[in-house]
């Protein structure tokens, strides 16, 4: 556990009163997108010890959501209509009470797994379902995504210059404790007030993503602060490079090309092979036994040698980890990191922990509680593919929704290589989720005729 000064514990602990105050003083929606942006911002990386639900960043937002939801809407919880699409979330909520029993786990701790996926993953997509429901609400979270972006640009450029700093100079302590992580190329990967480097720089991504293409959809005002919209949308694609950040920077290139393919093209085509990519990922390395080794080859003939050898690192981890994974197949080995490999001496046994979130799921809860997490994240955008006629692709009332579906299958595929639960993104979820489960006859005029 860091050890911070006096003003992030003051924080953490007057989160959830204080956020209940925010919904209490603000309508509902704009309350959930203040809670929710604002606390992914500027809360601290900090966590307190606890027997059953973890109190850190991934649990302090989603239990400020729902406390301000309960003290000053809780009239909209009655909102929520479970459907097919939301089966996904029941199994992975679910599943970790079957896991641990499954596994010797005593109900208590069973029961606190189950609690703590539900709170960092539930809450959020379920808040997304009750309030993200029709295309004015989903264009205000899609811009509340770009201007989370374009709050952080400042905080960017002075990080990329002068290495960590916020965090450490606001909260006494760093956000990530590797402070090698954050020297790249001559510069630095800003981190501010993130999990890691890579989580800023996939969050970035996501808002010039939105930003580029409700720009490219005419669905951005013209200008924002007496500056045309397009300035501000180049800015964050050229901070997102910046920012050090090989697989954001990757990952925002193919999300504006299977959005701009996909509209030339008049085809899902683009958009089911990016959900596609994941699952053959997850099936090679799992299902087929696959190396990896013209991937790293890849990397190293296009990329960089020391990135190859990063590659392969993670890749011999993850082999070792998927191996032990499949001894439990169906539910996995349980809560308390039983999934991990421990490092007895350097002869026998190699220590691994998951550095993907995909390989954490499928150790833990196995192939069930896997389907269950990457259900959540693919199956919103294929009922959204459905849904919508694809002659329409890029109407500016279905952009946002467009776009946010196409982050969703982003974060799928960074969660192959990362484990970094945002919030935001399963917000994202449900959302897209709500417009997918839209009846065709509410889909606006405008769309209907040109399509």
């Amino acid at each position: 556990m860091q050890h911070y000064n006096p003003l992030a514990y003051i924080l953490a602990l007057a989160w959830v009163p204080f956020c209940m105050a925010i919904f209490l003083s603000f309508r509902p929606v704009r309350a959930l997108f203040i809670v929710a942006v604002g606390g992914f911002l500027f809360l601290p990386q900090f966590s307190i010890d606890s027997h059953f639900v973890p109190y850190n960043k991934e649990t302090m937002i989603p239990l400020a959501m729902l406390a301000g939801v309960l003290i000053g809407d809780i009239g909209a919880l009655k909102r929520l209509r479970l459907g097919w699409i939301d089966l996904p979330v029941v199994v992975f909520t679910i599943v970790p009470l079957a896991s641990g029993l499954h596994n010797g786990f005593s109900p208590y701790d069973s029961a606190a797994a189950a609690a703590s996926n539900f709170v960092a993953y539930g809450i959020p997509y379920f808040l997304g379902r009750i309030y993200l429901r029709d295309s004015a609400t989903i264009w205000r979270f899609a811009m509340a995504m770009f201007f989370a972006a374009l709050i952080y640009l400042p905080f960017c450029l002075f990080e990329m210059h002068f290495g960590p700093w916020f965090h450490e100079k606001l909260y006494g302590g760093p956000a990530f404790p590797d402070y090698s992580q954050s020297i790249r190329d001559g510069g630095f990967r800003p981190i501010v007030f993130m999990q890691h480097g890579l989580m800023l720089g996939m969050m970035m991504a996501a808002g010039a993503l939105c930003a580029i293409w409700l720009w490219a959809c005419q669905a951005l005002p013209r200008t924002i602060a007496y500056v045309p919209s397009g300035i501000w949308a180049l800015a964050l694609a050229v901070a997102t490079v910046l920012c050090h950040s090989s697989g954001a920077t990757i990952l925002l290139a193919v999300g504006l090309g299977v959005l701009l393919v996909t509209r030339r093209l008049h085809s899902y085509l683009p958009v089911l092979v990016l959900a596609a990519l994941p699952v053959a990922y997850m099936t090679a390395r799992a299902g087929f036994h696959w190396s990896g080794e013209n991937l790293v080859s890849f990397v190293g003939k296009y990329a960089s040698s020391d990135r190859a050898a990063s590659l392969e690192t993670r890749l011999e981890n993850e082999t070792r980890l998927v191996n032990k994974a499949m001894e439990k197949p169906w539910l996995g080995w349980g809560p308390k990191g039983n999934q991990q490999i421990a490092n007895i001496d350097d002869k026998t046994v190699l220590g691994a922990i998951p550095d993907g979130m995909w390989e954490w799921h499928l150790g833990a809860w196995g192939l069930v509680g896997l389907a269950g997490a990457y259900g959540m994240l693919l199956l919103p955008t294929l009922a959204l593919l459905w849904r919508f006629p694809r002659q329409a692709w890029g109407h500016p009332a279905l952009a946002a929704p467009e776009v946010l579906a196409v982050i969703c299958l982003l974060y799928a595929v960074d969660n192959l290589f990362n484990n970094m639960v945002n919030p935001l993104f399963y917000l994202a979820m449900g959302a897209v989720a709500s417009a997918a489960m839209t009846p065709r006859d509410s889909v606006p005029r405008a769309v209907a005729v040109e399509s």
